[in-house]
């Protein structure tokens, strides 16, 4: 795997972190402060997170070969 290949791994590890952490929040405001509003935002949390998954599968269909890599220096 090439540096871009590499950094893009690494992107979608840190996607993945926030999506549990979002899920998380989401679960706890649905379970623990029900009746309060708490559910729709809730719902948007969830809705957050699985676009984030989106992207994260979007990032496992790139083919790392045909990046180019630019020097900015």
């Amino acid at each position: 795997m090439n540096n871009a290949g590499n950094e893009i791994y690494a992107i979608q590890g840190e996607l993945r972190e926030i999506v549990n952490e979002l899920n998380s929040i989401a679960n706890d405001l649905n379970t623990k402060f029900k009746g309060i509003g708490s559910e729709r935002c809730a719902d948007k949390l969830f809705d957050v997170a699985r676009n984030y998954n989106y992207v994260i599968q979007l990032l496992y269909q790139v083919d790392y070969n045909k990046i180019v890599e630019e020097n900015n220096g």
